[in-house]
């Protein structure tokens, strides 16, 4: 369980040419950043605001973060300082919520790194951006 404290996770970089290219062992990036800390709350409010649509109201974030936060302690190993799952946490999950949950993981991973690397002070969902500020649609294609 991870009911408090903080947990790492290392960092790797791959270059972007060697993910382009069939059936090549990316090339790693000698380690530029330091591991990304995390603590309980500020990943389960960063896997809330992944999940939800853009400006959603406080109560909504509120109760999705805290129950993102219960649902934590049954995935996320305690053991150790590294960020990792439960070692049967595939058997937890069905194969849609699994790929689901990895995903939402994966996303409140990324708001933190953003966030906490490269130092945007919040990250929103572009199309939801857009509606709240009355500037149309941005097309078939959003960044991500």
């Amino acid at each position: 369980m991870f009911w408090y404290g903080r947990k790492n996770l290392q960092i790797e970089q791959f270059t972007s040419t060697s993910a382009g290219l069939p059936r090549v062992r990316l090339a790693r990036i000698p380690q530029a950043w330091p591991p990304l800390e995390v603590t309980p709350i500020r990943l389960a409010v960063s896997m809330a605001k992944a999940k939800l649509t853009a400006d959603p109201r406080y109560t909504v974030l509120a109760i999705e973060a805290a129950a993102t936060y219960v649902r934590l302690q049954f995935s996320i190993a305690s053991k150790g300082n590294n960020l990792r799952v439960v070692d049967d946490f595939r058997s937890l999950y069905r194969d849609f919520s699994f790929h689901a949950y990895v995903g939402e993981l994966g996303q409140a991973v990324s708001f933190l790194f953003a966030q906490e690397r490269l130092g945007f002070p919040v990250v929103v969902d572009f199309e939801g951006f857009l509606r709240r500020f009355n500037y149309g649609s941005g097309g078939t294609r959003t960044p991500d």
